[in-house]
């Protein structure tokens, strides 16, 4: 629940602050976000529901599917992330008040997101051996991301100029 809030607190500030580059990629990627939001939230009630069918004798085979039902919703649940990913990757590279190096980090890690999902699916014996390594650009470009906004922020008269242009 907590991860849900701050995932839809997330998506207004990107919102806000990436709209200026293009208000309709802004609104897709906040679309995505949400949707991802929504996906992890009800994937999380899946997750729950072994714990309760454990308690009844003919529960543990259904608790097992759950788990698996579980495994496949968070693989389509970061397929939509990636897309949102590498939506705001793309505005960010276009915009002019934060790094384009930014912005191709993130489409990278948003594209990564998308072939750990789509061979987690198709193939799952290679997804094994890929992971957590495809993850790791995310990591990085996330994690980038979050303390260049911190520590740098944007340049706030690049900023008001691209707002002003919209």
């Amino acid at each position: 629940l907590a991860t849900t809030l701050c995932d839809i607190a997330v998506t207004a500030l990107l919102f806000v602050l990436l709209a200026p580059v293009s208000r309709p990629l802004a609104l897709t990627a906040a679309a995505f976000r949400l949707a991802y939001s929504a996906a992890m939230a009800a994937n999380a009630a899946v997750l729950m529901a072994p714990l309760l069918l454990l308690k009844t004798a003919d529960g543990q085979t259904l608790a097992m599917i759950l788990l698996r039902l579980h495994t496949t919703g968070f693989q389509i649940g970061l397929g939509v992330f990636g897309v949102h990913l590498t939506l705001v990757g793309l505005l960010i590279a276009r915009s002019t008040f934060l790094p384009r190096w930014l912005g191709a980090a993130l489409s990278v890690a948003g594209l990564c997101y998308l072939a750990n999902t789509f061979i987690g699916l198709l193939a799952p014996a290679m997804a094994s051996q890929l992971f957590p390594w495809i993850l790791l650009p995310g990591f990085l470009a996330e994690g980038s991301l979050t303390l260049w906004l911190l520590i740098v922020g944007v340049n706030p008269a690049k900023w008001r100029l691209a707002e002003q242009g919209r």
